[in-house]
């Protein structure tokens, strides 16, 4: 019964990131004359900033080690995969819903998605986690810039 009602609390804080990432495209979307893409872009610009700063941090770049990529996992750390996995999720299905051919994209979003739902399972990756997300995403800002 507690596996059942943790896994319902996971479901649910997941669902609240997608929410929120849809949410924020829709504010943007709403709110202006751009192009669909744009605002997109804008949501992914924030999330990239935000998941690097934070992942950098939490990753403790400085003080790196390989015993401290097997820290227990912190409330930071499971933020900062909850917040990743609702935006991988809404950028999913923008992609589908304007669909560009591209799958690429498509195999890197659930790629990330699956790879989010195995780490949120573990319990001392967390570290490894903010490490990963940060050095993928650190390129992301100035993708989206470029545009």
């Amino acid at each position: 019964m507690e596996v059942k009602q943790e896994l319902s609390a996971v479901s649910l804080v997941k669902l609240s990131s997608f929410i929120f990432w849809g949410g924020l495209y829709l504010w943007w979307a709403v709110d202006s004359n751009r192009s669909p893409e744009w605002c997109s872009r804008v949501v992914t610009l924030l999330h990239g900033s935000v998941a690097t700063c934070v992942g950098l941090a939490q990753c403790g770049i400085n003080t790196l080690s390989s015993s401290s990529l097997t820290t227990k996992l912190t409330l930071g750390h499971y933020a900062l995969m909850v917040w990743s996995w609702g935006y991988f999720a809404f950028d999913l299905l923008w992609c589908l819903l304007y669909w560009t051919n591209s799958y690429t994209m498509i195999c890197h979003h659930i790629s990330a998605l699956v790879a989010i739902n195995f780490y949120l399972g573990k319990d001392y990756t967390g570290c490894t986690f903010a490490c990963t997300i940060a050095l993928l995403e650190i390129t992301n800002p100035l993708l989206q810039t470029r545009w």
